[in-house]
């Protein structure tokens, strides 16, 4: 890939923060072993939502086989050219929100698809979003590399997603699988409190992908004060700009824990919400512009205690405030596992 001297520069000072031992990935790749498959685009910044679909890609690709190569996203950029995967690897592309035109990171998606058509490539669940302000790519040129391609299968994690594969995109259904996020997997172990019933967490965006209409936090606050419930700001992205890989669980097992400690987390984030539910806690979320949230939840979620999700910031109305502080219903867990095993057997027919 092509990047700027100076965004190349910023890169590798993160990627040497983050994984300094990152120069072991080039000779792992040199060894010749069977049943071995590559990780890519895992992420070192400070999005633990992002961390998680980390997590559990690489614990659902442990299940499946005896090598897991993990290659972060900022390997690949800086150092594509020494990259070399065998073409007995099947290659896995870390799961998330970035294909599309909105992040740079869909660029490192074609540069896979183009540098390696005889491989296997599984680009494990995304959102994919094309805004018309989008400056990274189009749906022309996603669609001209994917028709070239028979060896890619695309997993998305909401029905606008798979939509706009099988319609815009033209996909063939064989290539294209409709899975749960794969930070749901994590839900087979959801923490039951404590709770302080008097303590709310608001995790609102102030990003790209923030809800179409701003959110009156004030007067929302104040009317939860004015009930006697304490409120607190938060987020499932933290001040750190980077995050060690080797410290990854940590930091998520932290913020459940930080969330298990309120009653109710308000937020328009989709990670936020599944580290709400991983918490145990009553969760409000309010959609945002790509329509993650609304869409992972009516596909994966509307079965789920505890939980409420908005079209948008205008119905978060008293009402559906008072009907969450009084209810008493929390998450309970749930299994997405074997939902997998589709993926599995067309990865063995492709």
């Amino acid at each position: 890939m092509k990047l700027k001297n100076i965004d190349k520069f910023k890169k590798y000072i993160k990627l040497i923060i983050g994984y300094p031992q990152y120069h072991k990935i080039f000779k792992l790749l040199k060894i010749n072993q069977n049943n071995r498959c590559v990780l890519i685009g895992t992420p070192i910044h400070g999005n633990l939502g992002d961390s998680l679909i980390a997590q559990q890609c690489i614990k659902y690709l442990e299940n499946n086989y005896n090598y897991v190569i993990e290659i972060p996203e900022f390997v690949y950029e800086i150092f594509s050219n020494k990259i070399k995967i065998n073409i007995d690897d099947d290659i896995y592309i870390c799961g998330g929100g970035w294909m599309g035109n909105i992040y740079e990171d869909e660029l490192v998606i074609e540069d896979i698809i183009k540098n390696y058509p005889d491989n296997k490539k599984i680009i494990l669940p995304q959102t994919i979003s094309f805004s018309p302000n989008g400056k990274y790519s189009s749906k022309n040129n996603l669609r001209s590399i994917l028709s070239n391609d028979k060896k890619t299968i695309i997993c998305v994690r909401e029905e606008n997603s798979y939509n706009l594969c099988l319609n815009d995109l033209k996909i063939n259904p064989d290539n294209c699988l409709l899975l749960p996020d794969m930070a749901l997997l994590a839900l087979d172990n959801i923490k039951n409190g404590p709770h302080n019933k008097n303590r709310i967490i608001f995790s609102i965006r102030n990003d790209i992908e923030k809800c179409s209409s701003d959110i009156d936090l004030n007067n929302i606050k104040l009317y939860l004060n004015n009930k006697n419930y304490e409120c607190f700001d938060s987020s499932t992205v933290i001040s750190k700009k980077v995050i060690k890989i080797k410290y990854r669980n940590k930091y998520i097992q932290k913020k459940i824990e930080e969330y298990s400690n309120a009653d109710i987390v308000i937020t328009d984030r989709l990670h936020s919400m599944v580290f709400a539910l991983l918490a145990g806690c009553k969760c409000i979320a309010i959609d945002n512009t790509t329509h993650k949230v609304s869409g992972v939840y009516k596909k994966w979620l509307y079965t789920i205690n505890g939980l409420w999700v908005l079209e948008n910031s205008s119905k978060l109305s008293d009402d559906i405030l008072d009907k969450c502080l009084e209810c008493q219903d929390y998450p309970s867990k749930i299994i997405f596992k074997n939902i997998f095993l589709e993926l599995d057997r067309r990865i063995n027919e492709l």
